[in-house]
């Protein structure tokens, strides 16, 4: 399936409406309006934090797998910890991004920031499993959960780079 097709199906999901006004209206919108509203906007930083907050969980995963497949034996509590580093600190970025999806108005961009948050939390879930199975040593489970979490995010990262600057903002 082609990324506009798979775009296009998102935008026109009315079924994803629900999960949008639940995300960004009761929970975005209690977030942009509570005490940390200015700081997860990043008004203080005179742009959007979330962008900047995302790099984080991401390079904490992608060194915890780099270690898993460069040293399997001698990284594994290194990358547990990256991992688990990386699932925590997915939090604040997530927090942010709700803060700000809380103002879209536009139908079709709602459902794909919608989207995009579901997809970070499956995501982050799958991280989560990843450094639970690893802190019970089981290796080979973590590194598989922490694979289906980057192909998650991976997906993720595609919704939420169209909403910044992609066709989404283009069709509107």
């Amino acid at each position: 399936m082609q990324t506009d097709t798979f775009l296009d199906e998102i935008e026109h999901t009315t079924q994803l409406d629900g999960a949008a006004d639940f995300l960004l209206d009761r929970v975005g919108k209690t977030l942009a309006n509570g005490p940390y509203g200015d700081l997860l906007k990043g008004k203080w930083l005179g742009h959007p934090l979330h962008p900047m907050l995302t790099d984080i969980p991401i390079g904490f995963w992608t060194s915890g797998m780099t270690l898993d497949f460069l040293s399997p034996s001698k990284g594994r509590k290194a990358a547990t910890r990256l991992i688990g580093l990386g699932t925590i600190s997915a939090i604040p970025a997530a927090l942010a991004g709700l803060t700000d999806a809380s103002a879209i108005e536009d139908p079709a961009e709602r459902r794909v920031a919608a989207s995009h948050a579901l997809a970070n939390i499956t995501a982050t879930t799958m991280f989560a499993l990843s450094w639970r199975a690893r802190h019970k040593d089981h290796h080979a489970r973590g590194v598989m959960w922490s694979l289906l979490g980057t192909g998650v995010a991976t997906g993720a990262g595609l919704l939420g780079g169209n909403l910044a600057f992609g066709r989404t903002k283009a069709a509107s």
